[in-house]
């Protein structure tokens, strides 16, 4: 029998210097370990937050989602890549005090014991100073880190496909 658990995920995230000109840089992404290089290449940005199930399943772990700069998003159409997208964020004026809210579906009751690959749909809500808020839409396809133990509390997302995506 399958399982179906929602889980919604608000984060307000904080702005870091990048090394990249232009780009955002979200919450720097925790250390990994040693044992795990592949880990590292798979990109400088994360998203750190708490799920909260809104099911019978007990869960408030803390999640990381990353992803790479050649991550091609499609954007009305046209593939680009996650830093060209991060940049176009940052012009709506993207920054520390903006909240991304998202819901994630998986196939397993308990995500941390989950192989399957999930959809994910993010509502970025930017706003510069002294504009209406902008709300776009990115639908993720993740999957759980494969090394993550199951006695951790902190989970891993790799990022492996953008489906669509809108500004």
């Amino acid at each position: 029998m399958q399982f179906f658990t929602s889980l919604v995920l608000s984060a307000m995230f904080m702005a870091t210097a990048s090394a990249l000109p232009g780009s955002v840089a979200l919450r720097a992404a925790a250390q990994q370990p040693a044992a795990v290089p592949a880990l590292h290449e798979w990109g400088k940005t994360a998203i750190t937050a708490v799920f909260t199930a809104t099911s019978t399943a007990a869960l408030n772990d803390a999640y990381e989602l990353y992803w790479a700069d050649d991550v091609s998003i499609v954007l009305n159409g046209v593939a680009i890549s996650a830093k060209e997208y991060a940049d176009r964020l940052s012009a709506q004026g993207f920054n520390g005090t903006s909240t991304i809210q998202f819901t994630a579906s998986f196939d397993q009751p308990t995500v941390a014991n989950s192989t399957q690959a999930g959809l994910v749909s993010l509502f970025f809500t930017t706003a510069a100073p002294g504009t209406p808020p902008v709300v776009s839409t990115m639908n993720l396809i993740i999957r759980p880190d494969p090394f993550a133990k199951n006695a951790d509390t902190r989970r891993v997302y790799f990022i492996d496909q953008v489906a669509a995506a809108k500004v």
